[in-house]
């Protein structure tokens, strides 16, 4: 007899020692289940995209130019802007100023009225255009400025001249211009400008900005990125005539 009951002492001292840490296993767990339900889901900082193992990738919403060099002439400020990553798109910082050569994307536009007032123009990835063609995109489409432009007659060695030695030029080759000037560039003009095309190397635009008092320029296309060719560069060079008119500076 009593060596059953030792036997019954012995086996009820087992169950506790394996039904205790069974238990805290299961409390622990439960708790961590609870901890996860109270934490706030993580939000998207901006667009995502698919890994190739099927892992969601979080993309960041304003991506800068991969380089941008200012050089300030006596009456003309050039930035030579470049992106070297076509797939990331529209989180690139695409909206230029003339007034001080910032860039913004769509969302910082859309989150500041001061933005969208002193940003001048998109330029990419495809074409060159003023504002006006996202004001259905916008937040504060009043405060747009109504850049115009047109296809310049000269060459790169020109535009070089005018930037470093004659810049009161920009605005007599814009106004004595024989094209049209539009918010969109470029246009096929030899259909008459009836037929829209995207910009390409070696591309020259003419620029009026919608501000008071105007600023002009000209927009050049040194690379342009094409995905289906392989090419992920794109390299847009800006011009921008001060005379008067500083461009801001240490900006």
């Amino acid at each position: 007899m009593k060596t059953t009951i030792d036997n019954l002492i012995n086996f009820i001292r087992t169950l506790r020692s394996v039904y205790i840490p069974i238990v805290l296993v299961c409390a622990l767990a439960f708790s961590s289940c609870q901890l996860d339900d109270e934490v706030a889901p993580i939000k998207s900082v901006g667009p995502q995209s698919v890994s190739s193992e099927g892992a969601q990738i979080l993309l960041p919403i304003s991506v800068p130019p991969d380089e941008m060099v200012r050089t300030d002439y006596p009456l003309a400020t050039k930035w030579r802007i470049t992106y070297n990553n076509v797939g990331l798109g529209h989180s690139y910082r695409r909206f230029f100023s003339t007034l001080d050569g910032s860039l913004r994307t769509m969302d910082e536009l859309n989150n500041s009225r001061k933005a969208t007032a002193r940003a001048d123009m998109n330029i990419m990835f495809w074409y060159v255009s003023s504002l006006e063609e996202f004001d259905n995109f916008l937040t504060y489409p009043e405060y747009i400025s109504a850049t115009r432009f047109k296809p310049a007659t000269f060459g790169p060695w020109q535009l070089a001249a005018m930037t470093v030695g004659n810049s009161a030029q920009f605005k007599a080759e814009f106004d004595h211009n024989q094209f049209g000037a539009t918010p969109f560039q470029p246009y096929n003009y030899e259909l008459n400008g009836d037929e829209s095309t995207y910009v390409k190397k070696g591309d020259i635009f003419l620029f009026k900005t919608g501000r008071t008092p105007a600023q002009y320029g000209a927009v050049h296309i040194l690379e342009k990125a094409n995905p289906f060719l392989g090419t992920e560069q794109t390299i847009v060079e800006i011009t921008v005539q001060t005379g008067s008119l500083i461009v801001e500076r240490g900006k």
